[in-house]
C-alpha cells in the first residue's frame, strides 16, 4: 500500500531526527532542537520532555513514537481532507506521487553536477596519496545516499504543507469581479 510505505518514510525521517538530538549520552540531548527538527520538516508543533525511561535506547524509542503518533494523525487528516478520485484512491497519494516525481527530477540534476564537479576534481586526490578510483565510488555513493535522503525529506515535508485551494463557484467570482469594479470606479473618480 502506498500510504503504509509513505508512514514507512516518516519513520526513517524520525529515527534520523531523534538519534541526532538524543545521542546516546542523554546529557548531550537537545529536546528544543528536535522540536524545532519536528516543525520544520512535519509543520507540526511538539513540545519534549526528557521522558522518565532511565535507559537511552527506550527513551528515544519513546520519543519516536511520541513523533511517530502525531504525525501519522497530521497525515491521515490531510488524507481525508483531500478525499478520493473517481476510481477511490486517495487524492494524496496522487499529489505524493507527484511530488515525488518533482523532487526526484530536481535533485537528480543537481546530483549529476555535482558528480561532474567531482570528477573534475578528483584528480587532486592521487597528490594526497589516495586512488582518485576509490575516492570518486566513496563519495559519488555517499552524494547519491544524500541525494535520495533529501527526495525523501523534501516530499514529506511537501506533503504535510499541502492546503487544498478552495473551488470558488461562478457566483463568487461574479461578486469578487464586480466589487473589484465598484472599487476602481472609486478610486477613479477621486
Amino acid at each position: 500500500d502506498a500510504g503504509e510505505h509513505f508512514l514507512d518514510l516518516f519513520d526513517d525521517l524520525v529515527r534520523e531526527m531523534v538519534a541526532d538530538c538524543c545521542p546516546e549520552s542523554r546529557k548531550a540531548w537537545d529536546l528544543e532542537a528536535l522540536s524545532l527538527r519536528v516543525r520544520e520538516q512535519f509543520g507540526v508543533e511538539m513540545t519534549f520532555s526528557d521522558p522518565s525511561i532511565s535507559k537511552a535506547g527506550e527513551a528515544r524509542s519513546a520519543l519516536e513514537e511520541q513523533i511517530y503518533k502525531v504525525v501519522e494523525k497530521a497525515h491521515r487528516q490531510k488524507e481525508e481532507l483531500f478525499g478520493k478520485d473517481t476510481e477511490e484512491v486517495p487524492l494524496l497519494r496522487r499529489y505524493e506521487q507527484y511530488l515525488y516525481l518533482q523532487a526526484i527530477d530536481a535533485l537528480w540534476k543537481d546530483h549529476l553536477l555535482q558528480m561532474d564537479h567531482l570528477r573534475q576534481g578528483i584528480g587532486l586526490r592521487g597528490y594526497g596519496q589516495r586512488d582518485p578510483k576509490q575516492e570518486y565510488k566513496k563519495e559519488g555513493y555517499e552524494m547519491f545516499t544524500r541525494m535520495t535522503w533529501n527526495v525523501r525529506s523534501s516530499v514529506v515535508g511537501n506533503v504535510l504543507r499541502l492546503v487544498p485551494a478552495k473551488q470558488e463557484t461562478a457566483q463568487e467570482i461574479e461578486q469578487k469581479r464586480v466589487a473589484l469594479g465598484k472599487k476602481q470606479r472609486v478610486i477613479e473618480s477621486h
